[in-house]
């Protein structure tokens, strides 16, 4: 049924020989982005006692690289993305679409196992100027994957980390991850940094509730409420107004515990990142707790919990240096 509808649980460990089709993708589209010779001169340049990426960490290290210097190009993967796995799966046959899907009704599909919304004739990765590095607890994704990052961009250019943001789950926790990092840029707690892009932002764990489809599956827990998104070709698309600073934003925004999270508040930080040139490195763990929120999606439930799929995204780090990577 072909690779583009794997299944996607890669993670990088000590045994690791191969990618996962999605995950292959994304290492292209950085390959594209950022010329080896490049890359490779500021790793060197940047490589201390305390900051030297292991093997395991260099994919998503050249991807937050290529991100930062060169965002177009890894939007423009996504473009070709979409229309390739659009077209294949329209070049099914019926029974083998229908095996794919958890539920399909004709209308409105939720897929667990692509781990993305069909609406007609779309599957498609969610966001543009977004990256996400995925890694279990102590695999370097902030400490290690960031401050690589961070300190190679630097070398190249210090001039596109100019008034950069952090983001973590509170203000302390930001700060000290803005300092850990190198960045020492603006520093906002998750709640704040929302409010920042929308002054119309309500945390869903203000409202939650039972509610009963159209196909008479009950759901009670956080839903989206109903003023802030709509169900637009296949995707949660953004209502709610964003607030507008002129030129005085951060051109990078860095954001940790992204999976805290649900899709609406994530395409709110892409339609604001795309109005004003912003580029958006995430990192997270997807089997660790995510914000699990519901909406009704043309009558019925659909969990909208982010997925890995929805980004432009490293391989999940398998390798913990919790003991090394302090």
């Amino acid at each position: 049924m072909g690779g583009f509808f794997q299944k996607t649980g890669d993670l990088l460990t000590e045994g690791s020989k191969s990618l996962d089709t999605n995950s292959f993708i994304w290492y292209l589209a950085a390959r594209a982005a950022v010329k080896s010779s490049n890359y490779q001169g500021a790793y060197k340049d940047s490589i201390t006692d305390e900051i030297a990426p292991i093997a395991s960490q260099g994919l998503a290290t050249y991807l937050g690289v290529a991100a930062i210097t060169n965002m177009n190009v890894l939007n423009s993967f996504v473009e070709a993305y979409r229309n390739t796995v659009v077209k294949e799966f329209n070049d099914l046959e019926e029974s083998e679409r229908t095996t794919l899907l958890n539920n399909f009704d004709g209308s409105t599909v939720y897929s667990k196992d692509l781990l993305n919304y069909f609406a007609g004739h779309n599957v498609l990765p969610q966001y543009l100027n977004m990256v996400f590095i995925e890694g279990a607890p102590g695999t370097g994704k902030s400490k290690g994957v960031f401050t690589s990052v961070i300190n190679m961009v630097n070398k190249i250019d210090p001039d596109f980390l100019k008034d950069a943001m952090y983001v973590h789950a509170t203000e302390d926790s930001a700060k000290e991850a803005n300092t850990a990092t190198g960045l020492n840029g603006i520093y906002k707690s998750r709640e704040d940094f929302l409010k920042y892009i929308s002054s119309e932002w309500k945390d869903t764990k203000h409202n939650i509730k039972t509610e009963t489809d159209s196909a008479g599956e009950k759901r009670t827990g956080r839903f989206l409420y109903d003023d802030s998104y709509e169900f637009k070709d296949g995707r949660i698309v953004n209502k709610w107004k964003l607030n507008h600073y002129g030129d005085d934003v951060p051109k990078v925004i860095f954001i940790d515990e992204v999976t805290h999270y649900n899709q609406q508040e994530l395409s709110m930080i892409e339609q604001f990142a795309r109005e004003n040139g912003i580029v958006v490195l995430t990192a997270g763990d997807m089997d660790q707790d995510t914000q699990v929120a519901y909406a009704k999606l043309e009558g019925r439930i659909a969990d909208v919990t982010m997925h890995r799929n929805n980004f432009i995204r490293s391989p999940k780090l398998g390798v913990s240096l919790r003991t090394l990577n302090k």
